[in-house]
């Protein structure tokens, strides 16, 4: 499986790839840079560098490729758990590129083109190792990201104390739009 910084540099190889396309390429400080359309997942990924997070899922809009993280996210967006997302983005290169990140490529949004609430029971899962949860009884965390578990919070904390473990979550969003909720776990 590749690691995060690889599947960083992929999405920025493709978008500079898409942006050098017919019409040139883009160049920082142009009038009117070319913009790729990409869509933002309705969950979140997770990413590494100075420590571990969640960060927004992205690939290039109508492509059946893998979801790419961007560990630094789309500037000028505040991305939200349960949206899914279509954008008009430029890219640019980083003058320095943060220890915490590691895209070489900033991702600049220029237009949101859609924003859409995903249904009510839509549900996806991470599989994680134990050591990667922790918690507080009502909450487990996923790096720096809350999530709600209710009754299941206590049989995780337990299962993540043991050595080795390896936990498939399944999370759900209640409402529209709204943040995941750990709905099941399988103790892989």
């Amino acid at each position: 499986m590749r690691s995060t910084k690889t599947h960083l540099l992929a999405l920025t190889g493709m978008l500079l790839a898409l942006g050098s396309g017919c019409g040139g390429s883009t160049t920082v400080g142009e009038e009117n840079p070319e913009t790729t359309a990409l869509e933002i997942d309705h969950y979140f990924g997770l990413c590494s560098g100075m420590g571990s997070w969640y960060c927004p899922r992205a690939r290039e809009v109508g492509s059946d490729a893998a979801w790419e993280n961007l560990a630094c996210g789309v500037q000028g967006l505040d991305v939200k758990w349960g949206h899914h997302y279509e954008l008009e983005v430029t890219t640019k290169p980083r003058e320095q590129v943060p220890d915490d990140c590691g895209d070489a490529e900033q991702v600049v949004l220029a237009e949101v083109v859609g924003d859409t609430a995903v249904e009510a029971g839509t549900r996806f899962s991470y599989d994680v190792g134990g050591y990667e949860l922790y918690g507080d009884g009502t909450t487990v965390y996923l790096g720096d990201e809350p999530m709600r578990c209710e009754a299941l919070c206590s049989e995780l904390w337990d299962l993540s104390q043991q050595p080795n473990t390896k936990l498939r979550l399944t999370f759900e969003h209640d409402a529209p739009g709204s943040a995941p909720r750990l709905v099941d776990y399988t103790n892989l």
